[in-house]
Order: C-alpha cells, then structure tokens, then sequence
C-alpha cells in the first residue's frame, strides 16, 4: 500500500515553524579533535598564510532545500554560503540542533532519524560559494537543523537548513495484479510482459529490481537478471491519477526446456530502493510449462506483496505509451495508509514497542475495513480492551483514523508477519480486494559495556594512564542478548602515539573482549589519551 490519494502522494508536510530561529555557535561544544586542528593549523609552508581578522563567512538564516528528497536515500546538499575570501580555508561544520515538524528532537535520538556527520572539518574553496554535506534521513516529514560553522580566525555564522522527505510512494501495475503471471507455455517457446512502475510522490526514488534465485528461466531480457533506474517525482500540484511511469519488460524463454509432465516454474522479483538495499517489497513471478491447468498453477500461492498493485487493462497493455510523466493510474483500493512497510529494530525480550499507521478513506463512500494480522503470533493491533490480531473499521468518506501497531518479540531473531486490510464488498474484476502492510520486527538488543574507561562526552572517553609509555587492558562485555560491535578510533593528536588491538571487533551476548592500548611514546602524565568509541547492534552496522 502507499500513502497515496487514489495513488497520489499524501503530503506529510506541513507548513514550516517560523516560529524556529537560528542559534549561535558555542565553541565550547567543538570537539577537541576538530578545534586545535582548526585554530592551530599547521603550517607545512611560507605561502600557507593564516586567514586575515577580516575575512568573513555567512549562512543564510533560513534555506529550504528544493527539491522534496526520498527517505533512506543518500542525498549530497550543496548548502549556500557567503564569504569575502581570498583563499581556501578551513571550516568546522556542527550541527547543533534537529527539529521534525515542530518537535525538538534530543541529540541521542538524531542518530535514529538520521545518518550525518553531525560535526565535520572541511575545506571551503575561495571560489565556491556552497559546501558540500551528505545526509541520509530516515522518516518522512519537515526536518529542521542548526547549522553553525567556523574559520580559523574565529569567525562564525549559523542558520537554519529544512529539508521536506517522503517515504517512496511505488505502485506497481501487471496483467495480474500482485503476481506477474506468464500463464501456459509449451517448451522451446519465449514471451515478455509489461512491467510498469508507477512513482506517486513527489520524490525521484532511485530503485533496483532483481529476479532472485532460482532464476535461469527469467530475465529483464537477455541474460539480464538485475535493473536499475530512477523515477522522477510528479511535479507541481498533483492531480487525479496522475504519477511518472516506468515500463519494464520481464521476460521468460522455455528454450532446452524439456518436461515429462506440467510443471510450474516459480521465483520472486525483489523492488529495492537503490543500492542500499532496502526492500520496498517482492513480487511472485511463475510460468506453467507443458499443458497444465490453470486451476493446477493457482495452488502455488501468492507472496506476501509490500507495494501497491494494480491491473493493467489487455486491451491497453501494448498500445499505451508509458513516456508521458503524468500517465492515469487505476483507482484499485479504496484506503490509502502512509506507510508501505513497518520496522521494529532491536526490541529487547519481554517489551513492547509501539508505531502508528495512518489510514484514509480516499473514496465518497464510507468504507468498512477489516483489519487481520496474519502469518504470527508476535505483532498486535492495540484496541480498547488490549492486544488482538482482528479488528474492524469504518471510515466515512474523506475521513483518516490512526490505528497503532504492536510489536511483542517472544525470541531473539527476526520476525515477519503482515496486516492484511480487506474492505467489505469492494471487489475488482469480480474479486474481492484486499491490500497488505509488510511487519518486520527484530527481537533483542545488545548492552556493551566498558572498564577502566571515563566518559568525557557522547562516545568520547579518557584512557587512565597506568603505564606511560606501556600496554594498558580495557575490558569490553555484552551484557545484552543479540551481537554487538566496537569500533575504536584514536584521536588526530594521539593517532601515532597509541596502537589499538584490535580496533574493531564484535562481541557475542555474554561474552567479553579485552583490547590492548598501547602508549608508545613518553607523555605528559597529566594528559590522558582521548580515544572515541562507536558502539552498537550489530543489525545497525550491517544495515548501514
């Protein structure tokens, strides 16, 4: 399903928060790392000059990026600045606050919405007049930060930068609805059907469609069993049935293909969201070779789709041109929800942990809806007397209704289930209609604990000096109950003073790791070594 009004984009946006003001930098905050390297350059030359007491940056106050960005997508935003330089120089970028929507978001949570260097140094060129970040943002909605940056000779400026993110809005459209259906085929034989992506946001959402295994039968045509695109998001104000179209053309060839007796041929198409990775959802791709029935191929059932789907008519499916931007998408479903897919990450045994979905009744009609959780035992629905697998709804028309979900993990691992949305007596074709929302949960968390070890700020800790110089021991336990992973950074001025082994390593639940620090030259005892610590589920690294 996709938050869509008849497949169009339901905007999450609202109208920005002027009541948001920019924030002075406090140079305290800076970590050591960053400051001395920026304040105290190294000269390596007599034509490296410091920065004169005039020179001057400037952000603008308030900059809107344009256009709307996909979640879970690396976007590179060329922030504007203004500066009187003459020379390149040095400028430490910090990201001092995040707000989404209205809300002010507490820094431990930023790393949950978002994956940007929060605090970097770069070079800003004499002659660009913007610098480069990188930001991947991971809910859709207005997101507002507090950017302040610094030149050597002290100066420095802060404003805000917004950024407006859509969750990928994907319909797709097949001869079959949810299952791309190549029907009866004799051997030695080929057919390719139309495939059509629909992009419903206004968004461009890069996507890799891959045929997984087994696949020798199947192909985006030749030997092809991988593609790749971006589709443009609908410009301007998006009216009825309108969305960008992609056609792609699947194919399958019988040829060497010699079978005694029917046989259904079966794999599925994986919709990914670029080359990340992310999975939008799967759809169930299948031929019948020899002269099988199709009662026979209706016993293999249907995946469980996390995308829209829709049909598309026969009379139209080789004379329609899908190039035009603005190609009418059927109206199928009558419910529109604002997520597609529903993640639950590391939620310890023993806890709940609570989303809320938004549904719409896009119709003029009211619509009864009855709501299932299938396929587990672990996900809930939250109704007035408690938890239950079953409920029903009934939207008037026009009308939305939040309905919250719950994910209860009884075993460390990953569980998946769906929440099946069946209207009553909406049909198409003569069928009954029902639409599907993808759950994934994963069970446990881990807790990684440190000795010996003095934390001076957010993953920054001081080494005791017991031996300078000598091989000091800090001990790393798992007191959670899924894997977690360490990754140990020495700070610039202490890189070829201190030799960590290892530096990066994971630690099963239970288990402890001790790590050799050694100091290698003799040092002010009065200064103890600052190492950072990246520490985490070992899902997180492996997702990131």
């Amino acid at each position: 399903m996709d938050h869509v009004r008849n497949h169009q984009s339901e905007s999450h946006f609202i109208n920005l928060d002027t009541t948001i003001s920019p924030t002075n930098l406090d140079v305290s905050t800076i970590s050591q790392a960053l400051y001395i390297p920026l304040v105290r350059p190294v000269i390596h030359s007599s034509l490296e000059v410091h920065l004169p007491p005039q020179a001057v940056v400037e952000l603008l106050a308030d900059w809107t990026l344009s256009p709307v960005v996909c979640s879970h997508t690396k976007v590179v935003v060329a922030v504007p600045v203004k500066h009187n330089l003459t020379s390149s120089s040095s400028m430490v970028i910090k990201v001092t606050s995040m707000w989404v929507g209205s809300c002010l978001v507490p820094p431990q949570y930023w790393d949950q919405l978002g994956d940007i260097k929060w605090e970097q140094l770069i070079t800003l060129e004499h002659n660009k007049s913007a610098f480069d970040m990188e930001v991947v943002l991971k809910k859709a909605g207005t997101f507002t930060f507090n950017i302040a940056i610094m030149l050597e000779n002290g100066v420095s400026s802060s404003g805000l930068m917004r950024v407006q993110v859509e969750e990928p809005n994907i319909q797709i459209l097949t001869e079959n609805g949810s299952r791309v259906d190549f029907g009866t085929l004799p051997e030695d034989c080929s057919l390719s059907v139309p495939l059509v992506l629909i992009n419903c946001g206004a968004c461009s959402v890069p996507l890799h469609l891959e045929i997984r295994q087994p696949n020798n039968i199947f192909s985006f045509g030749g030997d092809a069993k991988v593609t790749s695109f971006t589709i443009p998001g609908v410009e301007g104000e998006h009216a009825h049935g309108q969305g960008v179209a992609k056609e792609v053309e699947l194919s399958v060839s019988t040829t060497g293909i010699s079978v005694g007796q029917p046989r259904v041929f079966q794999t599925e198409l994986m919709v990914m969201l670029g080359e990340n990775g992310t999975v939008l959802g799967t759809m169930e791709v299948m031929v019948s070779v020899g002269t099988t029935t199709r009662e026979s191929a209706q016993e293999f059932g249907t995946s469980r789709p996390a995308l829209s789907f829709g049909t598309i008519k026969k009379g139209d499916t080789r004379s329609s041109s899908f190039e035009n931007n603005h190609d009418r998408i059927p109206s199928v479903f009558p419910v529109e929800s604002d997520r597609s897919q529903i993640n639950f990450f590391s939620v310890p045994l023993g806890t709940i942990e609570e989303q809320i979905i938004t549904l719409r009744n896009s119709t003029p009609e009211t619509v009864s809806l009855n709501m299932i959780i299938r396929d587990t035992i672990n996900f809930f629905l939250m109704g007035p007397v408690g938890l239950v697998s079953t409920s029903q709804l009934v939207l008037p028309s026009q009308a939305t209704h939040d309905v919250k979900l719950v994910f209860r993990p009884a075993i460390v691992g990953t569980e998946r289930g769906k929440l099946v949305l069946k209207p009553q007596g909406r049909k198409a074709g003569g069928k009954l209609i029902k639409a599907s929302i993808s759950l994934c949960g994963v069970g446990g968390s881990c807790n990684i604990v440190m000795e010996e070890l003095e934390e001076v700020e957010h993953n920054r800790f001081q080494l005791p000096c017991k031996q300078c110089p000598g091989k000091n021991f800090v001990r790393f336990r798992n007191k959670g109950e899924t894997a977690g992973f360490v990754k140990i950074i020495c700070e610039d001025n202490w890189s070829k003073k201190l030799d960590v082994t290892p530096s990066m390593f994971l630690i099963e639940p239970g288990f402890a790791k001790d790590v050799s620090i050694t100091i290698q030259e003799e040092n002010d005892s009065s200064i103890s070594p600052l190492i950072t610590i990246i520490s985490g589920p070992e899902l997180v690294r492996q997702v990131m």
